[in-house]
C-alpha cells in the first residue's frame, strides 16, 4: 500500500512539474493572440502602479538636476525631448510664417512653437496657469500632409485642444482635471521619475540609470507614454495616459489596439514603434527604444550597429543596405497631419 502511494505521488508530481511550461506557454500565446486580434494583452494588466486621478508629484525639477549633471546640460537645450516646446522668438519657423500674408495678423502674439521637421504648431499663453492657447492653422512641411494645408486665412486661436490632445507629450507634470502643465517641454521627471535627494548616493532610486537596470516593459511605458501615438486614456479620453510617473504601468491607463491589422495600416515610424512595444508585453522581449536610441547623446551610433532583426523590416528591406529606406507615408491623426 505505501510503495503503491509513493508510486502514484510520484507521477502526479511529474505531470504537474511537465505541465507548467506549456502552461506558461499557453498563456503567452494566448496574450499574443489577444493583442493581434486588437485586445488588451493579460500580461500588460498584471505589473506596476499607476498615479491615474491623483495630483501631479512635487518632483526635482531639471534646473536642479542640471547643477549636478553638468554634462548633459551643455546638449540637452538642443536635444529634440527637449525642443519639442520652445520660444517662438528668432525661431526660423516666425520666419517662413512671415512670408505668408494671411499669417502676419497672428505673429506678435505668438511666443512659442511646437513640433519640427513635418508640422510646426503655434502657441501663446493664458491668463490661466500652465495653460496655452493653439492656433488651429499649422505650419507644415517636409514629409508630412495636412488636411488643410498652412490655412491661416481661417484660423483661429483655440484654448482647449494643447491641454487636451498636446500637453501630455509636450510639456511636463499635466493636471488631467484642470489640463494645466507645470514645465514646457520635457524636464528630467518625464523620463528618470521622482526620486529622493539622497539617490545622490544610491543612484538605483533614478529609473534607467545604469546602476538600476529597468525591466523592458518599464523602459517601454516610458518611451510609450508619448511615442505611442495612437492610444487613449480610458479615464479622460486624451490621447495620453492619465498623470503616468515612470515606473508605472503605462497600459493600466492607456487603451492601445495591438491588432496586425491596425498596425499594418500605421505610417512606418508608427508601426515599429507598436511591434516593439508589443513584443515586450506579450512575449517578454527585452528588446526597447533603448536597444537602439540613446537619448542624451542623440546619437545612431547603436542603430546602425545592431544586427538584422524583424523590427527593422518595418523600414528596410531584407538584404538590402540599411542606407536604403522604404518610402514614408508620414501622418499622424492625434498631431493632425
Amino acid at each position: 500500500m505505501g510503495k503503491s502511494w509513493r508510486l502514484r505521488f510520484l507521477v502526479v508530481s511529474l505531470i504537474a512539474v511537465l505541465c507548467v511550461p506549456f502552461a506558461l506557454l499557453e498563456r503567452q500565446n494566448r496574450s499574443t493572440t489577444q493583442a493581434q486580434e486588437g485586445g488588451q494583452p493579460a500580461v500588460a494588466q498584471t505589473w506596476g502602479s499607476n498615479h491615474v486621478g491623483k495630483p501631479v508629484p512635487d518632483y526635482i525639477t531639471g534646473d536642479e538636476c542640471l547643477f549636478c549633471h553638468r554634462g548633459i546640460g551643455s546638449t540637452w537645450q538642443d536635444n529634440r525631448h527637449q525642443l519639442t516646446m520652445r520660444k517662438a522668438f528668432n525661431s526660423p519657423e516666425i520666419a517662413k510664417l512671415a512670408e505668408i500674408g494671411e499669417a502676419s495678423r497672428f505673429i506678435k502674439d505668438i511666443q512659442f512653437v511646437m513640433g519640427n521637421t513635418r508640422q510646426t504648431r503655434f502657441l501663446r499663453r493664458t491668463d490661466k496657469y500652465g495653460q496655452l492657447d493653439l492656433l488651429s492653422a499649422p505650419l507644415t512641411h517636409g514629409e508630412a500632409k495636412s488636411a488643410k494645408r498652412n490655412s491661416f486665412g481661417e484660423a483661429v486661436w483655440d484654448s482647449d485642444v494643447f491641454g487636451k490632445s498636446c500637453a501630455g507629450c509636450h510639456a511636463t507634470g499635466v493636471d488631467n482635471r484642470t489640463h494645466a502643465f507645470s514645465a514646457l517641454s520635457l524636464d528630467c521627471f518625464t523620463c528618470h521619475g521622482n526620486p529622493s535627494l539622497d539617490h545622490t548616493e544610491d543612484t538605483t532610486k533614478v529609473a534607467l540609470s545604469k546602476a538600476r537596470g529597468d525591466s523592458a516593459r518599464v523602459v517601454v511605458s516610458i518611451c510609450g507614454q508619448c511615442h505611442i501615438r495612437t492610444g487613449k486614456s480610458r479615464s479622460t479620453g486624451s490621447p495620453f495616459a492619465n498623470n503616468f510617473v515612470t515606473g508605472d504601468n503605462l497600459f493600466l491607463d492607456l487603451d492601445v489596439n495591438w491588432s496586425d491589422g491596425k498596425i499594418q495600416s500605421l505610417n512606418p515610424i508608427d508601426a515599429h514603434v507598436l511591434h516593439n512595444v508589443r513584443d515586450v508585453v506579450t512575449t517578454g522581449s527585452t528588446v526597447t527604444c533603448l536597444s537602439c536610441h540613446d537619448v542624451h547623446k542623440a546619437g545612431t551610433k547603436r542603430h546602425k550597429a545592431l544586427a538584422d532583426h524583424r523590427l527593422c523590416y518595418t523600414c528596410h528591406t531584407p538584404g538590402k543596405p540599411k542606407s536604403e529606406r522604404r518610402p514614408l507615408d508620414v501622418h499622424s491623426d492625434v498631431c493632425r497631419y
